[in-house]
């Protein structure tokens, strides 16, 4: 093995007519692979479609496809690592959901928090460990419920902390902290808004293409029950503009269903 690490080091620093088609296509022992990527649809927070929907049956549901898409053993599986900011309290989550979507209590579970990178950081995670040689098979997620919570502090730092001045910009929520960001680096809005049309000009591509058609067929909706003046039941369904027109809202609820993307589609069978 020290071998033919030390010959794919070498490999690395000889000089190629195409190193990124080296990249694709050199194969070693010791590399760590994603073998499936799937995902959940994307709403709206606090008025999307996912508004009621809580972030452990989002979990639990994408768990779940993952065993049915990857044709896994669950007990292979060594460890799982949510990457997730808004709930403290995301490795109870983490750790409920996996077991009720059938890996043993033998697959360990946790989750990292590193802001907007928090699933990269648990794809990070799992593929250290992975090539450290503490486990064989892992898996990464990334989660937010956005209509939970907030991106700013309940109550500011202790005075000795906001006394260093970086310490206090921490306080600043995102939204003006994305603002700061493109102005350090000179992102007009003009810039930012080319960019956000040329990313619906490519959905639509996609759309009109068929990439997307299974994307999503169905997806849960949680309705919730009120009352009108006069007392009498009523069924509040929750919005769904932010979804797909291929998303039905059911009572009961139903699974996720996703499609694996082509370049990734491998199976542990």
């Amino acid at each position: 093995m020290a071998t033919e690490r030390l010959n794919s080091i070498l490999s690395h620093l000889t000089p190629t007519k195409s190193g990124l088609s080296a990249i694709r296509t050199q194969k070693n022992p010791d590399d760590v692979v994603i073998t499936l990527a799937i995902r959940t649809p994307l709403a709206k927070g606090f008025k999307g479609g996912f508004k009621d929907t809580q972030l452990d049956y989002l979990v639990y549901s994408l768990l779940k496809k993952v065993i049915q898409k990857s044709n896994i053993d669950p007990q292979m599986v060594e460890d799982i690592c949510l990457g997730n900011v808004n709930d403290g309290k995301a490795a109870y989550t983490i750790r409920a959901a996996a077991l009720a979507a059938g890996f043993p209590n033998t697959s360990a579970a946790s989750s990292v928090n590193r802001f907007c990178s928090s699933g990269l950081k648990a794809t990070q995670d799992i593929a250290n460990q992975i090539s450290l040689g503490n486990i064989e098979c892992g898996i990464a997620i990334g989660a937010e419920m956005m209509s939970a919570g907030g991106d700013r502090l309940a109550k500011p730092f202790h005075e000795e902390i906001l006394k260093n001045q970086e310490a206090a910009d921490c306080m600043q929520p995102m939204g003006q902290t994305s603002e700061n960001v493109g102005k350090d680096f000179d992102i007009s809005r003009e810039a930012q808004d080319r960019f956000a049309a040329e990313s619906y000009q490519r959905a639509e591509r996609a759309q009109k293409a068929g990439w997307t058609q299974n994307l999503v067929k169905r997806s849960r909706s949680r309705l919730r029950k009120t009352r009108a003046r006069g007392g009498a039941p009523l069924m509040k369904v929750s919005a769904k503009s932010a979804l797909p027109s291929r998303i039905t809202e059911t009572d009961p609820p139903v699974e996720i269903q996703v499609r694996l993307p082509t370049a990734l589609r491998q199976s542990f069978s």
